[in-house]
């Protein structure tokens, strides 16, 4: 799938693909497969375009654009992350990127740390992306163009679907490389999936283990909260005392494409169907909930 690049002004920051109605308690979000580049960010960074690519959760968005066709809405972040990361707090700036300024005034955060805070300093296996350091006003522009927009639009979203239901799911799609994935302790094969859900902070146990059984009946191996727990959006969303909860689902990328060309594979087909049957059985386990128990599950 191409990528486009286009003058910083031209960049949307997000697009919704609603269904008619929102008539079902589900929201699905991805945060990370935006593959339209500023061209002012490529002509700023050291690195190719090729090279800033393979921080993209590459296709995330079109593995679920089925969403609409069973009446349940998507939105998806059309810039890259390596751009802008909304799964990260517009407080983690990265104080080697952006100085002292940073440093005072942000939060450091193990994320930030690495590289990886709001504007990343770094791809992939730590590549640092810029030659220079940044300025903080670049940072806030970004963080007013994309950051606030994309999470304007989702919060209205999200809080729209809720109104409807005393029992709503967030799910924050993502891809993870292969070699990230981390190794099953049976047969040395790399997980397929992660449910990340903040270590049961961000979702009621009973939604994490129907996710985990849905993927598993499908054959696929899946870990919980290891190597990926959640990140900015599962926490924002996650709240389950009220009724509101949220899980990330990462994906291991050699399950649907070629990490190396960046090219989808086969695969993509086949893992897409299983999308979207494990889609409505999360949908049809949340109306279940609404319509039997939804004061049982807050208390989990």
């Amino acid at each position: 799938m191409k990528s486009f690049q286009l003058p910083l002004s031209d960049v949307p920051a997000y697009q919704e693909a609603l269904p008619a109605a929102l008539t079902r308690p589900l929201v699905l979000a991805s945060p990370h497969s935006g593959r339209v580049y500023p061209t002012c960010f490529v002509e700023q960074s050291r690195l190719n375009h090729a090279t800033l690519r393979r921080s993209e959760d590459f296709c995330v968005d079109l593995l679920f654009d089925f969403a609409p066709s069973i009446d349940i809405p998507i939105i998806s972040a059309e810039f890259p992350r390596c751009f802008v990361d909304v799964n990260r707090g517009a407080d983690e700036l990265d104080p080697v990127l952006f100085g002292q300024v940073a440093k005072n005034n942000m939060i450091i955060s193990r994320r930030v740390a690495n590289g990886l805070g709001v504007i990343p300093r770094v791809v992939g296996a730590g590549v640092e992306i810029y030659a220079n350091a940044l300025c903080v006003e670049d940072a806030q522009d970004r963080i007013d163009r994309f950051h606030k927009p994309y999470h304007a639009a989702t919060k209205a979203l999200a809080d729209k679907v809720a109104s409807q239901f005393k029992v709503s799911l967030f799910i924050d799609c993502h891809s993870m490389p292969d070699s990230a994935a981390g190794r099953r302790s049976q047969g040395g094969k790399t997980t397929d999936m992660v449910i990340g859900d903040l270590h049961g902070q961000s979702c009621a146990p009973r939604l994490s283990q129907a996710a985990a059984i849905s993927l598993r009946e499908m054959g696929y191996s899946v870990v919980r909260n290891d190597p990926y727990a959640g990140g900015y959006s599962t926490q924002v969303h996650g709240r389950p005392s009220q009724g509101r909860h949220c899980i990330q689902l990462e994906i291991n990328r050699r399950l649907y494409m070629d990490e190396r060309r960046l090219r989808l594979t086969s695969g993509f087909d086949v893992l897409k169907r299983n999308m979207q049957v494990f889609v409505e059985h999360m949908a049809n386990v949340v109306e279940d909930i609404n319509r039997a128990d939804p004061e049982a599950i807050a208390a989990e």
